[in-house]
């Protein structure tokens, strides 16, 4: 083992270290096969588990960032959260199942369930419980407000407000609203 200045506590933490420097691992099976990835911060069991070569990523809570790889950069804090990312890249998501499927980059999902099943868009922001859960690949959206764009497929969009825009597939749209995501009941809707 050539890696300095690593810690590691718990049943198969960091187990397959050959180089990689400067991590932590607190948490059964935390960074289990990191081998030579460095600057990684993993607290929670099987939190950045299958993490090879991936750099600078923290992932806190059961399962956070289990699946990811080589995917660097990237914060993940709430149980689950980017479980599923393999090499997506500065990404953060915070909340329950946030980014649960993602496998993208430059996504910022805040709250439970936010951009639940994204896998291929990039360059989105999520706040709120519920946010952007249906959207799979849209991308350059800017959602905020619980269940705000929650069937959202497209891209370019704008939504403010609980429910905003929640049945709107389309792109470029602009909803301003505080129930029903419905453009023609919306407070201000624009495309």
């Amino acid at each position: 083992n050539t890696g300095t200045n690593n810690t590691a506590v718990g049943d198969q933490a960091m187990y397959a270290y050959t180089s990689g420097s400067n991590n932590a691992a607190l948490g059964s099976k935390a960074l289990s096969a990191n081998t030579s990835g460095g600057q990684n911060t993993a607290t929670g069991a099987s939190s950045l588990l299958s993490n090879t070569t991936g750099i600078e990523n923290m992932a806190s809570g059961f399962q956070a960032l289990t699946g990811n790889v080589t995917g660097s950069y990237n914060t993940a804090v709430g149980s689950q959260s980017m479980q599923q990312n393999v090499s997506g890249s500065d990404n953060t998501a915070i909340g329950y199942y946030s980014l649960l499927n993602n496998n993208s980059s430059n996504n910022t999902a805040v709250g439970s369930y936010a951009m639940e099943h994204n896998t291929t868009g990039s360059d989105n922001i999520s706040i709120g419980n519920g946010s952007l859960y249906w959207s799979t690949g849209g991308s350059n959206n800017v959602v905020l407000g619980n269940l705000a764009g929650y069937n959202t497929e497209g891209s370019g969009n704008v939504m403010i407000g609980y429910n905003a825009g929640a049945f709107e597939i389309g792109s470029d749209k602009l909803y301003i609203h505080n129930s029903n995501g419905n453009a023609t009941e919306a407070l201000i809707y624009g495309d």
